[in-house]
């Protein structure tokens, strides 16, 4: 079984310097434990602050939506531009 796991190397936007503050929270953690990486369904990711949830889903059929651009900043930075926010 395939776990599905958050990069350590996620940042918070806008960058900062000496940011020692991690990209992710228990609640995106716990989310992606008890998904089943196997299943084939849409997924539609909310207010994901950083792109956690949308960087480790990414392989999925996954639309995500925020009303911060902040967020959907942070995660087009995270993803590489291979994901977007709708807003």
């Amino acid at each position: 079984m395939t776990t599905l796991t958050i990069s350590p190397d996620l940042k918070r936007y806008p960058i900062r310097k000496n940011d020692l503050l991690q990209a992710w929270d228990s609640a995106d953690e716990l989310i992606l434990k008890h998904l089943e990486p196997t299943q084939q369904k849409r997924i539609l990711i909310l207010n994901d602050s950083y792109g956690a949830l949308s960087c480790a889903l990414e392989g999925f059929d996954v639309t995500t939506y925020t009303d911060s651009y902040l967020s959907s900043r942070g995660i087009e930075f995270n993803s590489q531009n291979r994901v977007h926010s709708l807003n």
